[in-house]
């Protein structure tokens, strides 16, 4: 049962619980850090089926604990699956993946605090401190933002782009490049390259598998499609300019 699961692995607080008249959690609520997270066992009457059961789930939990390597150490033990050992990140996360025993994928981190001093401060290549107007209209005046703010606001934007594309699985590789000149691929070999720069040694398969949230290979199979007419067409034409 998930709800057991979830408060030995992961610490969660259950906050209620209905069984149904088999035993089976019709409906529960846990809370996890103080986030509600809500979770039953498998139905199939009412087609509230497990990933396991119906081969696999392109929903990934991201969850942020006070020290993630003792949480993925309880998951483990308590009968996860270790997807992606804990490493430090450049961003100033240390994150670990597991598959919990139901077939769902759970990105754990930590943050760490800001990351590599040694890029460029700012992203236009100048000086390092940018400034804002306040959104308040009785204190209109510029802020300046730090270095370390900024770098965790880009970290911050970074995590919810790569959230997103793991949740949008009906957007293909070749419609991200016709559309903006880049895909789930390159943003793999850019972090890849970031890596390298700061002398961490990590694979194609590996930051492909931070991108896609699972193995490249396992991604296309179970949701890469057969680029149709009008998208090669477009990628053609796109590399033409």
């Amino acid at each position: 049962m998930r709800s057991p699961f979830t408060k030995k692995a992961l610490g969660a607080a259950e906050v209620m619980r209905m069984d149904d008249p088999s035993g089976k959690i019709h409906h529960a609520e846990v809370s996890v850090g103080g986030s509600r997270i809500m979770l039953a066992d498998e139905h199939p009457d009412i087609q509230a089926l497990s990933p396991k059961t119906i081969g696999g789930s392109p929903v990934s939990i991201h969850l942020y604990v006070e020290d993630v390597d003792a949480a993925v150490e309880r998951a483990v033990a308590a009968g996860a699956k270790l997807i992606r050992p804990v490493a430090d990140q450049f961003y100033g996360d240390r994150v670990g993946g597991i598959e919990d025993p139901f077939g769902y994928r759970w990105f754990i981190a930590t943050h760490k605090g800001g990351s590599d001093d040694r890029r460029d401060p700012s992203p236009c290549g100048g000086a390092g401190e940018l400034t804002f107007k306040s959104r308040s209209p009785t204190n209109p005046e510029e802020i300046a933002m730090d270095d370390k703010t900024r770098t965790e606001l880009e970290a911050a934007t970074f995590r919810h782009l790569v959230q997103h594309l793991r949740e949008r699985t009906d957007v293909q590789n070749i419609d991200l490049i016709n559309l903006a000149g880049f895909c789930r691929n390159c943003l793999s070999k850019w972090y890849r390259a970031e890596a390298e720069d700061r002398g961490l040694a990590l694979s194609d398969p590996e930051s492909r598998e931070i991108v896609y949230g699972m193995p490249y290979n396992e991604w296309r199979a179970k949701y890469q499609k057969e680029a149709s007419a009008e998208q090669k067409a477009a990628f053609a034409a796109a590399e033409k300019h």
